[in-house]
């Protein structure tokens, strides 16, 4: 019973919209040039990725260490006894 009402349901869905889907509705943009689109597109040296990498983890560990060292430092720590 189930499936014979979702049969009917899914061929009016179909009917009421051709053969069109939804990404097919809207026309298509100019200049795709269809090439795959990729997430970073362009040339990358290994130095420049090597660089960016050490700059990005080496700011993420030195700053907040040099941040604790300068407020221990402001605070008296360690104290000399």
């Amino acid at each position: 019973m189930l499936g014979q009402i979702t049969k009917k349901v899914t061929q009016k869905i179909v009917k009421a919209n051709g053969s069109r889907n939804i990404s097919r509705s809207s026309m298509r943009m100019g200049g795709d040039e269809h090439h795959q689109h990729y997430v970073f597109e362009g040339d990358f040296s290994r130095k420049w990725v090597t660089g960016l990498a050490i700059g990005v983890v080496g700011g993420g560990v030195g700053i907040p260490f040099a941040l604790v060292k300068y407020q221990n430092w402001k605070n008296g720590f360690p104290r000399k006894d």
